[in-house]
């Protein structure tokens, strides 16, 4: 992708090359004309999918893909910012004050229509797009606190892929130090909790509402995706009470003050009505979790009421797991025997004796209901899904794998270990290691998938508790290096880019000051196509200090100055490059090549030395 041209005019200009007009790129990208003549002349920021989209029907080359998203993603439109003149908030206003007439990248708060413990939701105007949205902000508390920036993305970015007609779209989201923003399909309809509110639902609605979600579900748990907080509020009806899926729990699976103990605080935080046992018990979560929730549901569909009284949160969290649930008959009359069994599978306390699908059940409740006879006619025309539809594919053409693939990610395994190995070995507080192929080989997919996936499940001591950030360096590394250490900071300093600049050590200061106070800080970061600060810096200066910044300078200085900065904990750098090339001919300086030579003679046999060893063989 030309770095001087606009990203609209690149897609302009590849399009004409493809001898495609606007409506036919449109059509293959899926979206409307309207949206792609926006795109075209940088008035509208496309969408995460719709750039994923546009990278293959403009076939842009695997290797360029990262980059191609990237550039979508940069485009600030100059319209983008509704004409309001007040500022974004502050860390300080978010949670206290209604925001209603705000601005947040070019969203228009316009309502806030709901308020909670983890944030707020407002109906907000795009204004280049003439959408309305919604716009979920999560609260300081929990947008900074350190397990919630660990897998904040990675868990948006795998509800973001979710595509399913009844599953509310997850069109955007971001964090910054104090805050994070979701913003989803806004939704007019109300919920199943505002019908609820009169009492039982029709039979044909309660049909009609479940044939929908567990379609949904059970697209979710194909690729991985556990709702864990199916409830009524969380079931969004459009103006024609067809139903859709929300809230998939990415603020509260990952947002608990006390972390270890989410599941409990899930259960008396969200609703303790609709938990399964074994969340209640802090056990494994799976796909028979969200049956159970959705059985729970059900039943209060079909009768009004919850199977369990109650009162207190303690006094139900014992009944669902203690007591038999009540037949369906003993709250409302009319209804078929036949239905209990469904139920009384759904919410079996034993997550093994439960559907394992949620197509299983819906299809046990047709039959069900085709035992009413004449009196109440089975309305239901569920299409099953054709047999081909039943596998997630798990191939990504030229598309590289992501962390949110990881669960389709398979046969790289002896690989990972040993990129595991290979990290984590001779104990050096600062690690690099560089991973080295021709292009389209799978580098990024087997680090983003495979390696990084490896480490947040603990593959090296400690690893579950790092955080792991990756960039693409373009033409301005350290402005990439500052927008993702911002993806996890908690407390920036007025100008991170400046501090990071500041020296060689600079971006260990930065590190220091922006993560949250662990006693063990580890930062893992990945640069993806690395030679670009070689073919695409201009300023040797900023490309000598960047690799001295990284990991290409004086061991034992490094040693020392991170145990001066952090006394009573570990701050490790640990440094993975991905690289199409090896570095013969590229053009490093001079400075750099004895950054290389002092790391090598300083500790050849630590890790550093021996990737440095590595690199100056290839120059």
């Amino acid at each position: 992708m030309n770095q001087e041209s606009s990203f609209g005019n690149f897609v302009r200009q590849r399009r004409r090359e493809l001898d495609l007009t606007q409506e036919e790129l449109a059509r293959r990208v899926g979206c409307a004309a309207i949206t792609l003549r926006k795109i075209e002349a940088d008035d509208l920021r496309a969408s995460v999918q719709i750039a994923e989209r546009l990278a293959m029907a403009l076939a842009i080359p695997l290797p360029e893909r990262a980059e191609f998203a990237r550039q979508a993603r940069a485009v600030r439109p100059e319209s983008a910012e509704a004409p309001l003149v007040t500022p974004p908030p502050s860390m300080e206003e978010i949670g206290r004050e209604d925001l209603t007439g705000r601005a947040i990248r070019g969203y228009a708060l316009a309502e806030r229509i709901g308020m909670g413990g983890f944030g707020s939701v407002y109906r907000a105007v795009q204004p280049n797009v003439e959408r309305e949205v919604a716009v979920k902000i999560i609260l300081p508390a929990f947008a900074n606190h350190p397990d919630f920036i660990r897998r904040f993305e990675a868990e948006a970015q795998l509800v973001a892929r979710l595509e399913h007609p009844h599953i509310v779209p997850l069109y955007d989201y971001w964090r910054e130090p104090g805050v994070a923003y979701l913003v989803m399909r806004l939704l007019r309809g109300g919920n199943i909790q505002n019908l609820l509110g009169s009492g039982p639902l029709p039979v044909e609605t309660t049909a009609h509402i479940l044939e929908q979600i567990c379609a949904a579900l059970h697209a979710a748990h194909r690729i991985g995706v556990i709702h864990r907080d199916l409830k009524p509020a969380n079931v969004l009806l459009d103006e024609d009470n067809n139903a859709y899926l929300a809230d998939f729990g990415i603020a509260k699976n990952l947002g608990s003050p006390d972390y270890e103990n989410q599941t409990q605080m899930d259960a008396m935080i969200g609703s303790p009505q609709y938990m399964s046992p074994e969340q209640i018990r802090s056990l494994t979560v799976g796909p028979q979790t969200d049956i159970y929730c959705l059985g729970v549901m059900t039943y209060e569909m079909l009768t009004g009421t919850l199977p369990f009284p109650g009162p207190t949160p303690f006094d139900l969290i014992q009944q669902h797991i203690n007591t038999p649930m009540p037949p369906l008959s003993a709250r409302q009359a009319g209804l078929p025997a036949a239905l209990d069994a469904v139920i009384g599978r759904a919410t079996a306390k034993d997550p093994v004796e439960r559907y394992t699908d949620a197509l299983a059940l819906l299809n046990d409740f047709r039959q069900a209901l085709g035992r009413l006879g004449d009196a109440h006619p089975a309305t239901i025309t569920y299409e099953e899904e054709e047999a081909a539809g039943e596998l997630a594919n798990p191939f990504k053409g030229l598309r590289a794998f992501s962390e949110a693939d990881s669960e389709n990610f398979f046969g790289r395994e002896t690989l990972i270990q040993q990129l595991l190995a290979r990290l984590g070995e001779g104990g050096d507080l600062s690690r690099f290691l560089a991973v080295i192929g021709p292009s389209g080989s799978g580098k990024s997919s087997v680090v983003r998938a495979g390696l990084v996936p490896a480490l947040r499940r603990g593959g090296l001591p400690g690893s579950e508790n790092w955080f792991i950030v990756d960039l693409l360096p373009g033409k301005h590394p350290f402005e990439e290096l500052e927008a993702a250490l911002l993806r996890v900071a908690v407390n920036p300093p007025e100008s991170l880019l400046s501090q990071l600049k500041d020296g060689p050590r600079g971006l260990l200061r930065a590190v220091q000051r922006i993560l949250p106070a662990d006693k063990t800080v580890e930062l893992v970061l990945v640069i993806d196509q690395f030679e670009e600060i070689f073919t695409l810096v201009d300023d040797e200066s900023e490309r000598a200090l960047l690799l001295e910044s990284l990991a290409f300078n004086d061991a034992l200085e490094l040693f020392e100055s991170q145990l001066r900065l952090n006394p009573e904990g570990q701050l490790a750098q640990a440094l993975l490059i991905l690289s199409s090339y090896s570095y013969r001919g590229l053009g490093l300086t001079s400075g750099a090549r004895q950054s290389l030579l002092k790391a090598q003679a300083l500790d050849g046999s630590s890790e550093l030395g021996r990737e440095a060893a590595r690199l100056l063989e290839g120059l």
